[in-house]
This record gives C-alpha cells, sequence and structure tokens, in this order.
C-alpha cells in the first residue's frame, strides 16, 4: 500500500508545473491588464445609449472582419510568394524579404528581390570566374637554365 502512496506522490509531483516568483507576477500582470481593458469597455459601454452601443458593436464586428480579411490575403500572398520563389529558383528563406501589405507591394518586392538575387549571383559568379592575378615570379636568386642562355 506504502508503495503505491509513494508512486502516486511521485506521479503528481512530476506533473506538476512549477513557475518562479517572476512568472507568476508576469501571468498576474497580463491578467491584471486584459482585466483593465474589458473594465473599461464595460464602463463605456455602460455609458451608451441602445443605439450606440449597437453601432460600437457594428463597428467593432466590421473592424474584426477587416482585420481577418488582411490576415487571410497576408497568407495568400505568402503561399504565392513561396510558389513565385521557386519558379524563379531562389530559395524559400527569402520569403519574409518579400512585402505582403497589398498585391501592388508584393508584385514589386517579388520583382525586386529577383533582380537583386540574380544580380548578386552574376558578380559572385564573375568574381571567381576571373579568380586571382598571376604571381610574378621574382627572380633574386641563380638560376641555372637561364644562366646558360645569357652567356
Amino acid at each position: 500500500m506504502e508503495e503505491i502512496n509513494e508512486q502516486t506522490e511521485a506521479t503528481v509531483t512530476a506533473e506538476e508545473e512549477v513557475f518562479t516568483k517572476a512568472q507568476v507576477d508576469e501571468l498576474m500582470e497580463k491578467e491584471r491588464a486584459d482585466f483593465e481593458i474589458k473594465l473599461k469597455e464595460a464602463e463605456k459601454l455602460a455609458q451608451m445609449d441602445a443605439q450606440q452601443k449597437a453601432d460600437y458593436r457594428k463597428k467593432q464586428a466590421e473592424d474584426a472582419l477587416r482585420e481577418r480579411e488582411l490576415a487571410v490575403s497576408k497568407r495568400e500572398l505568402m503561399a504565392d510568394a513561396i510558389d513565385r520563389l521557386t519558379e524563379y529558383k531562389l530559395p524559400k528563406s527569402l520569403v519574409h524579404c518579400v512585402n505582403l501589405t497589398s498585391p501592388e507591394e508584393y508584385e514589386k518586392s517579388i520583382e525586386g528581390l529577383k533582380s537583386a538575387f540574380s544580380e548578386a549571383v552574376t558578380l559572385a559568379v564573375n568574381e571567381r570566374i576571373r579568380g586571382a592575378a598571376p604571381k610574378l615570379a621574382v627572380t633574386g636568386g641563380k638560376d641555372a637554365f637561364l644562366d646558360g642562355l645569357f652567356e
């Protein structure tokens, strides 16, 4: 019986999450900030009449819808950007360099990224092809072969 209790206690302590005082304070501060926001919202609504409340809630719903539409649009542009980068044989990690605020900005940034990357690759290839300048031989010592030619 004692073994079972020890196992149960060990299991309970292994599953418990331990927080430091700083973590608890941080969680409490977040909760307090959320509560204050909700309290201000409730006070604001309490001072409004029925028509004002309806207008206010309608505006909030429209704002939330607009935010969701922007998020969906951004995800669609990001997916399209990954496809375009793959099509141009560019690294997918460059997707974070693409401006996704609007379709026009997206087009500008993807084309600018394509041309800048191509230009950088061309410069690097040309630099590598060119190679190092040939080294000149320093003739400070005696060379038996050359000495015999000029005598």
